[in-house]
Parts: structure tokens; sequence; C-alpha cells
């Protein structure tokens, strides 16, 4: 066999040696970066995303199950996307990475997972009862994933407030956020004459507990004393 023979020999060798490492367009795909069913049961298959010379983001996944995220570049969601054909869930996952997941997600208004729930407004609601109404319109159900949950009342359209009145000095009132028979939060006007208004701003902060969560705003005054609540809406949303 002469030189050339064995040249050529040699060079068929290689090409057929790293043919599989070479994704063709010039790019390269690198044994380090995807591996598959590696005879040591501890290997993780790799799947690396690389941009110029070093590794921007890596997603691995072991034996066990588990998928291993390194994002340590940063990459924006403007370069990798996470599209889910089903359910996201987690066997075990801590507090950190929990708000890096969700908080990818963008927010729709609905009263589903990870929504902005709203309810329809309460009109020009008033009461002079001495014991807790509901304040009308004000109820809303939100489903959620267990996360805490902010629930607020805002005013419509820059229009809205709350209103306390009466023939003592001072009068007074109650605000108050009910889940079912729990009281989870609240606040009071008073007047010390004629009417006062308030901004239409209150707030509370719900347990996280996964499933559907039905809110409402009830109202109540001290005797002789009118509250109300003009244009105002019930909002909730998880944390």
């Amino acid at each position: 066999m002469n030189n050339n023979k064995v040249i050529s020999y040699f060079l068929s060798l290689l090409f057929l040696t790293l043919s599989p490492f070479y994704a063709g367009a010039g790019e390269v795909i690198r044994q380090d970066q995807i591996t598959f069913g590696r005879p040591d049961s501890t290997a993780k298959k790799i799947l690396r995303f690389d941009t110029g010379n070093s590794p921007n983001a890596l997603i691995a996944v072991d034996d066990a199950k588990n998928l291993h995220i390194d994002n340590a570049a940063n990459i924006g969601l403007d370069e990798f996307g996470l599209d889910l054909a089903g359910a996201l869930s987690f066997s075990s996952i801590n507090q950190v990475n929990a708000n890096r997941v969700i908080d990818s997600y963008m927010r729709a208004f609905g009263c589903a997972v990870r929504g902005v729930c709203g309810s329809s407004s309460s009109g020009n609601f008033t009461t002079t009862s001495t014991t807790f109404v509901d304040v009308t319109n004000l109820s809303i159900t939100l489903t959620t994933s267990g996360r805490p949950i902010l629930v607020l009342i805002t005013g419509v359209g820059g229009s809205g407030y709350f209103s306390i009145s009466g023939n003592t000095s001072p009068a007074g009132g109650w605000i108050i956020f009910k889940e079912g028979g729990t009281t989870f939060g609240g606040g009071m006007l008073t007047s010390t004459g004629g009417t006062t208004t308030y901004p239409p701003m209150l707030f509370a902060i719900s347990g996280g507990v996964a499933g559907g969560h039905t809110f409402k705003v009830q109202a109540a005054v001290q005797s002789g004393a009118t509250i109300g609540l003009s244009s105002c809406t019930l909002r909730a949303f998880e944390l």
C-alpha cells in the first residue's frame, strides 16, 4: 500500500469518526453537549445552547428524572421561550426556583390559575347596617396553584371612592374581606362631620392553598352612620 493510499484511508476513517458530531451548515454537535444513555447510571442527558465560545444555557435530565436548568448567563425569553403542551408540575422544587418559573409566565385577565380576577362594579353601594352585609357585586372566585393571594379593592376607571357619614362624631364604619366564614383583612373609616371620602384602596393577603377561592367584601357601621363604596371593584391574583 503506497503512502497516498495510507493517507486516503486514514482521512476516510477520520471523517467517519467525526461525522456523527457535525449537524451540517457549520453547526457542530459535540459529544459533551448531547449525551443519550451513557453506561454509567448517574450520567445526565444534556442539551446545551451555546453562543460564541461559552455555554449560555444547559438543560440536563438525570436517571432519577430530575430536570436541571442552568441559566447562569441569563438568556432572555426573547432568545428561548417555553412552550408547554401539557400541565407543568414538580415533584420537588425550592422556593427560589419556583419563583423563577412562575414569574416567567405572562398573566392574563381572568379567574384561572395565574390570572388576574376582577369583579363587576359595586355601583353606588351604601348601607346603614350595624351587622356586616355583602357589598353589591364585590365577589369573585379565583383558581390558584397554591401560592399566596393578593386581594384588593380599587376604583373603576379612576372614579371610585369610599365614603362615611353620620349624625355622631366621630361616625365610623368597616370594610372587610371574607373567604367563606373567615375574615382575613379590612379597615375602618371615620368622619368627624358631614361626609368624608377616601381613595378606593384596601388590600389583604390570603393564605396559599391550591384550588378555588371565593372572596367577597362586606361592610357595616356604627349606629347612625352610613358607609358607601362607589364605583369599586374587587380584584385578586396569586403572588
